[in-house]
């Protein structure tokens, strides 16, 4: 129902509409949760931010979403390479919209970070999960479950860094 819903909204809306942007992102996460048919949610995700791009050639706030879900989506298939590329353009778009203080911006240091886990590099990692800690923290309170989630990102950056300190006192 939700391909179809993504289809009918092309149809009615255009190609290049904002409500086709929404419907095939929609589309593509489903998927992803469901852990089903990655390539086709890669598929509607590329196409979301081909729509993206084209309504809004600076970028946009959904762009920077729509980027961060490409880069996740990328990581559980096993692509970092490609997935660090796209997460970094996410922070930066995300950043430009935002302010640099935004929920989003923390989701995508931490898709930052969590690419550059996956391909090794110790380097960065730890002050990614930092800032994205800072800024949940800013944005959402210190008791709020992405904020505590983050918290134990940043400590078991820190135990990976042998900053056992640091890593305790977290």
């Amino acid at each position: 129902a939700d391909a179809a819903a993504a289809e009918l909204t092309r149809r009615i809306r255009g190609r290049v509409h904002s409500d086709t942007s929404v419907a095939l992102a929609n589309h593509a996460l489903l998927l992803t949760l469901a852990g089903k048919d990655l390539s086709g949610a890669e598929a509607a995700l590329r196409e979301a931010i081909g729509i993206e791009r084209a309504l809004f050639p600076d970028g946009s706030p959904a762009l920077g979403t729509r980027l961060c879900n490409l880069a996740d989506l990328l990581l559980r298939q096993r692509r970092s390479d490609e997935a660090l590329v796209v997460a970094r353009e996410a922070l930066a778009v995300t950043e430009r919209f935002s302010g640099g203080v935004n929920p989003d911006v923390a989701i995508a240091a931490m898709t930052i970070a969590r690419a550059l886990e996956a391909l090794g590099h110790a380097d960065g990692v730890l002050a990614l999960h930092r800032r994205a800690l800072e800024v949940n923290r800013a944005t959402l309170g210190p008791l709020h479950r992405n904020t505590i989630l983050q918290l134990a990102y940043v400590a078991r950056a820190e135990r990976r860094a042998g900053a056992l300190d640091a890593a305790i006192a977290s």
